[in-house]
C-alpha cells in the first residue's frame, strides 16, 4: 500500500514539473500609422525578444477595432499578420470605412502567449 502511495506521488511530481511557466521578456510597440486613405492605412510595429531562441516568433501583427474603450484583440477584432523576425514590421490594414475612428494595437504571438502593444487612434479620411 505504501509503494503505491510512494509510486502515485513520484508520479505526480513528475507531471507537474514540466508546468512551470517560462518567463520571456521582450518589447511590443505600436508605432505611427501612416499613408491613412478612405479605406487603407499603414501601421508600423516594432518586436523585439530578449530570449535567443525566440527571434524567430511565431507571428505578428495588428488588430483593430471601432469600438472606444474595447481593447482590440486577435481572437476577435480584424487583424493583419506579418511572421518574421525581430525588428521592424509593418502591416497594410485594408478594407476600412471612409471617416471613421479606428483603435489599434500591434501584437506577437510567442508559444502561444499574445502580447499587446499600446492603442493607438487614427480617423480614416
Amino acid at each position: 500500500m505504501n509503494r503505491s502511495i510512494l509510486l502515485l506521488l513520484l508520479l505526480l511530481l513528475l507531471s507537474h514539473s514540466g508546468c512551470e511557466k517560462e518567463t520571456i521578456s521582450g518589447t511590443i510597440l505600436t508605432l505611427e500609422i501612416s499613408d491613412i486613405t478612405t479605406s487603407t492605412a499603414v501601421c508600423n510595429g516594432y518586436v523585439q525578444i530578449d530570449k535567443a531562441e525566440y527571434i524567430t516568433y511565431q507571428m505578428c501583427g495588428v488588430v483593430w477595432n471601432t469600438i472606444p474603450n474595447i481593447l482590440p484583440v486577435v481572437e476577435s477584432d480584424y487583424s493583419e499578420r506579418y511572421c518574421g523576425e525581430a525588428g521592424n514590421f509593418t502591416v497594410e490594414m485594408k478594407g476600412l470605412d471612409s471617416k471613421t475612428t479606428y483603435y489599434v494595437r500591434a501584437y506577437v504571438i510567442i508559444k502561444d502567449v499574445i502580447v499587446y502593444g499600446e492603442i493607438i487612434e487614427f480617423t480614416t479620411e
